[in-house]
């Protein structure tokens, strides 16, 4: 079987047990919007944090290439998790599922796959539970400067903006674009400028779309800077 027989499988199965747990029948819908709108973000996040910062500062000489690739690894796992915690407490917050933990679990086990039997997963799982959505920020932007230093020298704004993404994916997958346009009024408040691209005008757009011009929904380095 494929990696894309088993994504594909691991969708079927998820959207299941999506249905069976709340109740509903529109778990395909649901839960292909999440895999659209969070790949899309984990995808320009890993960049604003990586490709971004080196074209701005440089590589590092000292991160050899297999240790690059190793860490690379080790930052989208970390991604992943947060992804998980974040869209369920959004989740929660907008009564859009009945168990925050619940939906943690079950977004982390269609992220990760088989990575999710990885013991730091339910060691991450235990970090982040029980913080404020503040500390649970300050907690993944230090695990990703620790498994991935470059990381540190993106403009900390990412940090406050990637979160509100989340839950703007997580509302989008929903159907309540209220509450995403709310989260979305947070991210221009955070980011004024965001409201000034000519192509999107930091409108929100469909789970999975990219605004070639700004960056949207995971903005460009010059955006991020305010250049």
């Amino acid at each position: 079987m494929t990696d894309q027989d088993q994504a594909h499988e691991r969708a079927d199965l998820a959207a299941k047990a999506f249905n069976a747990q709340e109740s509903r029948a529109d778990g395909a819908a649901v839960t292909a919007s999440l895999i659209a709108g969070l790949n899309e973000i984990d995808s320009l996040f890993f960049d604003r944090i990586s490709r971004d910062v080196e074209m701005e500062f440089g590589e590092d000489s000292m991160l050899m290439p297999v240790s690059a690739l190793s860490s690379g690894k080790a930052t989208r796992k970390e991604i992943a998790v947060y992804q998980a915690v974040e869209a369920a407490a959004v989740a929660r917050a907008g009564a859009m599922a009945r168990d925050e933990v619940w939906f943690a679990d079950w977004m982390a086990r269609l992220r990760l796959g088989p990575l999710y039997d990885d013991p730091l997963i339910a060691q991450r799982f235990m970090l982040y539970r029980g913080k404020s959505a503040n500390a649970r920020r300050l907690t993944f932007e230090s695990l990703l400067e620790r498994t991935y230093p470059e990381a540190g020298k993106a403009p900390l704004v990412i940090y406050r903006l990637f979160p509100l993404a989340i839950g703007i994916v997580t509302a989008v997958a929903f159907g309540d674009h209220v509450y995403a346009g709310q989260l979305r009024k947070q991210q221009c408040e955070l980011l004024p400028n965001l409201i000034e691209c000519r192509a999107c005008h930091g409108q929100l757009l469909d789970n999975g779309d990219e605004c070639r011009h700004c960056g949207n929904p995971i903005w460009k380095f010059d955006w991020l800077t305010g250049d």
